[in-house]
């Protein structure tokens, strides 16, 4: 892979940044979670928000400032709309029964109701 990246396969060719080493930690984090999928047998699914998207606190987590970074509840409504999802920083799961809410940042919105 490195040599992908850098065009060459000696270690002196590849520089020592930190995002590599936060990439491949990453990619690690990544593998063992798809491997641990597997081992639910269909029963665990990856899921996230859209644009636009009514913010529902059963399933997301917000993150945004406008509410302390999401360690305070979110109002239901905004006073120029509703909220919505701006982006998903952080994909949701569910094992079984179990959500584990996805993280995203939020926008106001009175666009989509």
């Amino acid at each position: 892979m490195e040599a992908a990246f850098f065009g060459g396969a000696s270690s002196s060719a590849v520089p020592r940044a930190a995002w590599l080493g936060e990439f491949a930690e990453m990619a690690r984090r990544v593998w063992l979670l798809h491997c641990l999928f597997w081992a639910f047998d269909g029963a665990a699914s990856v899921f996230q928000a859209r644009p636009g998207d009514r913010f529902s606190e059963v399933f997301m987590e917000s993150v945004s400032d406008a509410d302390g970074g999401g360690t305070t509840p979110v109002p239901a409504q905004a006073p120029s709309g509703h909220l919505a999802v701006g982006f998903t920083v952080v994909p949701g799961f569910q094992l079984g029964r179990t959500v584990i809410q996805c993280r995203v940042y939020l926008s106001h919105s009175e666009h989509r109701p």
